[in-house]
């Protein structure tokens, strides 16, 4: 059978079968998936008694029908709905899919663009994908494109093009675009991740790692600015969507978050670049100092916000001193909520925390409030 490749609205597509992409916590917030929580509200229900359960896991669809003949196919795309998703998954995901399609008696399906938008990942490696795969089942499939996509990538010359696509993509291939400064990050995180008594790395800590990594002069091609909670940077996302499919690092929720880890393809790496590593060991281990002492993620913000704030004042006097005082100042003057005494004496600790362990050098100031234990 054929594969058409369409641009719209895929809850309007007339396939006796429909696919939606679903996280496995039981969440559908955004896009496609929320529509069709909107649309299926018992799809939904039954959804979320799945993932209490246990029962669904990322990269294995199923089938759910209606007592109305709805047909629905869930595809778990990413674990979490804040996980990146990724292609092994997507892989692993249709191989499923091709092999149960019969039994599960469906005649005819629309997909849309699997692990795209909110997944994080790339039409150019995910249509030539699916419409691979999908083109050896013998029944009308139809595939939703992001709606930018151009004409020509969703033709059937473009997406059967083997130069556009490789039947073994895996994070193995991928990692070919891993450069040597992140894997100094990579390399901070599996020293920390095997360090006792050392908290978990969550989303927030992971971005204030990759912010004190570069102040030591280590290139991870992303810019920081100042956010709610501190430097901030978007492009800290985009990492960790690519580790993800490289299999360099994996996600996974504990409680409320999301612990970040090494991967299954973090040895090979490690050994890939094991020269740059040692080169660059002195900057990986004033990383892995300083945050084997951050107990949480509070506190990961405040000592960004307050290196921060002198890398800043810095700039504006490269050869003049700065105070303490002057520091703190401007991180109350940043974070006005902070100004109570609990947390002002945690800042004055902060300030002098980084002095001691030579991140900044500042001049003493005698009216900083005092901790009992500093």
């Amino acid at each position: 059978m054929t594969v058409e490749v369409v641009l719209g609205d895929i809850l309007n597509d007339k396939s006796q079968t429909l696919v939606n992409t679903v996280n496995c916590v039981g969440v559908m917030g955004k896009g496609i998936a929320l529509e069709f929580k909107k649309k299926y509200p018992a799809m939904f229900e039954d959804y979320k008694i799945r993932c209490r359960k246990g029962e669904v896991e990322h990269g294995v669809p199923y089938h759910y029908e209606d007592i109305f003949g709805n047909s629905i196919i869930n595809f778990p795309t990413k674990d979490h709905w804040r996980s990146a998703s990724r292609i092994d998954d997507i892989v692993r995901g249709l191989d499923l899919f091709i092999s149960c399609y019969k039994s599960w008696n469906v005649t005819s399906v629309a997909f849309p663009p699997l692990g795209c938008g909110n997944g994080g990942l790339l039409w150019e490696d995910v249509g030539p994908l699916m419409y691979r795969k999908l083109s050896s089942i013998d029944i009308p499939v139809c595939i939703y494109a992001p709606y930018s996509t151009p004409e020509d990538h969703m033709t059937c010359e473009y997406l059967s093009d083997s130069m556009n696509y490789n039947d073994n993509i895996t994070g193995t291939i991928l990692r070919n675009n891993i450069t040597p400064e992140k894997v100094l990050l990579l390399e901070v995180l599996f020293r920390l991740e095997n360090m006792k008594y050392v908290s978990p790395v969550g989303r927030t800590i992971f971005q204030k790692i990759c912010y004190m990594l570069t102040q030591t002069g280590v290139d991870l091609n992303i810019s920081f600015k100042q956010g709610t909670y501190g430097p901030f940077s978007d492009g800290t996302k985009d990492l960790i969507k690519e580790f993800s499919n490289c299999n360099l690092i994996t996600e996974k929720k504990t409680g409320s978050m999301i612990n970040i880890r090494t991967g299954s393809e973090f040895p090979a790496v490690k050994e890939q670049f094991k020269e740059e590593i040692q080169a660059g060991d002195d900057k990986i281990e004033t990383v892995v100092d300083l945050f084997s002492r951050i107990k949480s993620t509070e506190q990961a913000g405040e000592v960004t916000t307050v290196f921060y704030v002198y890398s800043e004042l810095k700039s504006r006097k490269p050869f003049g001193k700065i105070s303490e005082e002057m520091i703190f100042d401007r991180v109350i003057e940043w974070k006005n909520y902070w100004a109570n005494e609990e947390k002002l004496k945690s800042i004055a600790d902060t300030v002098r925390i980084l002095t001691v362990l030579r991140w900044i050098q500042v001049e003493f100031s005698d009216n900083l409030p005092v901790s009992e234990i500093v």
